[in-house]
């Protein structure tokens, strides 16, 4: 309020229609509890002594669970949390899983930029390791039973150059984790088998590569604990990893499907949550409205016909819109305009 007039009232809309009144607010600073998981987009109105209006939309992320909530973590490293800094560059990588299992690079010219906001993930930073020679390194003896990465190669290539690690054992011998496959867009069979997951379905053909994707994979019995490299793979030579790292997590053993679910369910809301085209809206003219369904989805279906990301609303109506995320996965969204 650059005019200095004090506000007299305030109007809140939570996004979460099934908590019934309490999906409202007129008090200056309301108390919510959320009844479901997701991306809320909770908006809020604001009017001054003097009549004046303003608003303000901004996402809210409720996960119903997150990776401590299950036992067996041993390793979960968020590119938002828990980064040590050298400028733009990041020295030291905090394990949160309570275990202590920091990644570390101590050599500058070797230390991955961490770059603060990815529009195509939901406006979250990632760690960017450049393919030349940055890496990480834990020194610290992580099993490996069952693992999470969100994860892209950097550029346009069709193919890997190399073995180019994502994650991999520091001691050879030990067996690899996840690597590219030298002149192919798959992935190095190691000690995961087939039992490797891109978005969900079990495949090992990471194409294309700079697509961003949920990787994941487990071993049963899990692998014994070892010191791991991050964007590395054990033999060297060029076998650095160009690309971005979201998060990565790390259980001891495999999970139940239910918590699998439940952790993939958490990085999907994190990163790619569900279309929202907001609260319904109330027109006050017969002007044109844009609905505007978001830059992170790569392909959209409005009941109008439309195919693009925006729409423009120029007569009162149910309109819906159905859009293809980063990851792959399709969600829904229906907004009514009603006038007058």
């Amino acid at each position: 309020n650059s005019f200095g007039y004090p506000i007299t009232n305030w109007s809140w809309n939570f996004d979460d229609p099934a908590s019934g009144a309490n999906n409202v607010s007129t008090s200056q600073n309301p108390v919510h509890q959320f009844s479901v998981s997701g991306t809320h987009y909770v908006k809020l109105f604001v009017q001054t002594q003097q009549g004046c209006m303003d608003s303000v939309t901004n996402p809210v992320f409720v996960y119903q669970n997150i990776p401590s909530s299950f036992s067996g973590l041993s390793l979960w490293l968020r590119s938002d949390n828990g980064t040590v800094l050298n400028g733009s560059a990041v020295q030291q990588w905090n394990d949160l899983s309570g275990n202590n299992n920091n990644a570390i690079q101590g050599t500058s010219s070797s230390q991955p930029l961490i770059i603060n906001n990815v529009p195509l993930l939901n406006n979250k930073p990632v760690i960017r390791f450049d393919g030349v020679d940055d890496f990480m390194a834990v020194n610290s003896a992580v099993k490996l039973g069952e693992i999470f990465v969100v994860v892209n190669w950097g550029d346009a290539s069709a193919v890997f150059p190399n073995y180019n690690g994502i994650i991999t054992h520091q001691t050879p011998s030990d067996g690899y984790v996840l690597i590219g496959s030298n002149g192919s867009s798959d992935f190095y069979p190691g000690i995961f088998g087939s039992n490797i997951f891109i978005n969900e379905v079990q495949k090992i053909d990471f194409a294309p590569l700079n697509n961003y994707k949920i990787v994941s994979a487990y071993k049963n019995p899990a692998a014994p604990p070892t010191n791991l490299f991050i964007a590395n793979e054990t033999g060297g030579g060029g076998r650095y990893w160009k690309g971005d790292f979201a998060e990565i997590v790390i259980y001891d053993s495999i999970l139940s499907t239910c918590e699998r679910t439940d952790v993939i369910k958490y990085l999907r809301d994190k990163y790619a949550p569900a279309v929202n085209l907001g609260p319904d809206i109330a027109m006050t003219s017969l002007c044109d409205t844009l609905l505007d369904a978001g830059i992170r989805f790569s392909n959209f279906q409005w009941n109008t016909g439309s195919t693009t990301q925006t729409i423009l609303a120029n007569k009162p109506g149910k309109y819906f819109v159905t859009a293809t995320d980063i990851f792959g996965y399709s969600t829904t969204d229906t907004i009514n305009v009603t006038y007058p």
